[in-house]
């Protein structure tokens, strides 16, 4: 810890290079260092050592230095394969705000390249599942995709989000996995990609009203809502589209209208949604109370 303080000396270097290979304590006070209490000259290099105990053989030091790896984001390089082999570690638990951590650290990219390791890993998985050990991959997966979105949501709403959707699509290319690549499509997305969405649930009803009450809770979470004339074109166009899932969307969305007492357009979306093409929409459009 006194070392930490003292980086201007290169005997400071050699305590620290030697306590993240000694003991729990010792390595706990390397890891206790954060990039605000080190001098921004010194980053690069403390940063190193925050790499080194990821690959500690103490799993209690693992799970700390990896826990402070997206801190050291700025200042690490070479860590892409590392990060990828924690996401996918299925002998290590995991929480969603982890998995966030890992992809500021090892950038946006490593979330394709650890799907396409998990996909493959659960299409090769012969065992049905019990108790013991439910399809792990596959949950491994829907993990990765809670944690894209905490990412996604750390940032700016203006921040390129790109190479998350662009994962995002590629998972929805496994028909195994459309479900979790949909929800994770809507809450990448600011309501302007629900007609993408929408041609994933074609022939998947169940999917339709899931992926629809998803939809309404991604309104109410933005932080911004989106322009009244911009919400209401998406409206008329997915209802536009006649099928049932933008149906449905559009439902979801035009429920937006009771903030303006229901005037105009908002009143005339709701009664194009009740003379729908699917009996369901139109079920679930009278269902919408504007009295």
């Amino acid at each position: 810890s006194a070392a930490r303080q003292r980086l201007r000396t290169e005997a400071s270097w050699s305590i620290l290079r030697t306590a993240v290979g000694g003991s729990r304590e010792e390595r706990r006070a390397v890891l206790s260092g954060y990039p605000y209490t080190i001098p921004e000259r010194h980053r690069p290099r403390y940063g190193a050592l925050i790499v080194e105990a990821c690959r500690s053989t103490d799993r209690e030091v693992r799970r700390a230095a990896f826990g402070q790896l997206g801190e050291w984001a700025p200042w690490l390089v070479g860590v892409t394969e590392l990060v990828v082999d924690r996401l996918t570690d299925l002998g290590e638990s995991m929480v969603h705000i982890e998995v966030a951590n890992l992809l500021k650290a090892g950038g946006e990219a490593v979330l394709g390249v650890a799907l396409t390791r998990l996909v493959n890993r659960d299409a090769d998985d012969e065992h049905p599942g019990d108790p013991a050990s439910d399809r792990p991959a596959r949950r491994r997966i829907e993990l990765l995709a809670r944690g894209a979105v905490v990412r996604s949501r750390s940032r700016p709403a203006s921040a390129d989000r790109s190479v998350l959707v662009e994962s995002a699509r590629w998972l929805a290319g496994h028909p195994a996995f459309v479900g979790t690549a949909a929800g994770l499509l809507v809450d990448l997305g600011r309501l302007d990609n629900l007609d993408e969405v929408a041609a994933l649930c074609a022939g998947r009803p169940v999917l339709a009203v899931r992926t629809a009450e998803h939809v309404g809770v991604r309104l109410r979470g933005l932080h911004e809502w989106p322009d009244p004339a911009t919400l209401s074109g998406t409206i008329a166009r997915l209802t536009g589209r006649g099928d049932l899932a933008g149906g449905l969307f559009a439902v979801e969305l035009v429920r937006h209208g009771a903030g303006f007492g229901w005037k105009a357009p908002w009143r005339d979306l709701l009664l194009d949604l009740r003379r729908h093409v699917d009996a369901d929409v139109r079920e679930e459009a009278y269902a919408v109370d504007m009295s």
